[in-house]
């Protein structure tokens, strides 16, 4: 057990090894932490919406508790991962809150496999760039 979630426990889910939290009832919302995250690091989001959703909360492989995958993954095999998760809990679709790392991961499974997914809130998801402002495209148009 990690400080600040006692009620995390170890599972294998998605094929792997991972701790776990699920609090509440209701429909199922999927929280994914950023890179170099753990499940605490989304405690305040997770506190708050169990008070109307069943919430699951994963450390990540290779972050928190979970142990790390064989090779390096990228944005496609954590989002296949999450997609297992879903599955094996039963609870797709659901909808995704995920913070940077997460935010991306939920963006791509989103895209990749509609299905699992009913809405996804992306808190400051990494990855995605702003559209170049107009002075920047007309100056790039100048070069």
């Amino acid at each position: 057990m990690l400080d600040g979630m006692p009620d995390a426990t170890m599972r294998d889910l998605a094929g792997r090894r991972v701790r776990i939290v699920e609090r509440g009832t209701g429909d199922a919302v999927v929280v994914l932490h950023g890179w170099g995250g753990r499940i605490e690091s989304m405690a305040p989001v997770i506190d708050c919406l169990s008070q109307a959703f069943r919430v699951i909360a994963v450390d990540l492989p290779g972050f928190g508790a979970s142990p790390a995958p064989e090779q390096a993954w990228g944005t496609p095999e954590y989002a296949g991962f999450v997609a297992g998760v879903v599955g094996d809990l039963g609870v797709d679709p659901a909808d995704l809150v995920g913070h940077s790392y997460g935010g991306k991961t939920a963006l791509w499974l989103a895209a990749t496999r509609p299905e699992l997914v009913t809405r996804v809130v992306a808190v400051d998801p990494s990855g995605l760039r702003r559209a170049p402002d107009a002075r920047t495209r007309l100056r790039r148009a100048a070069s």
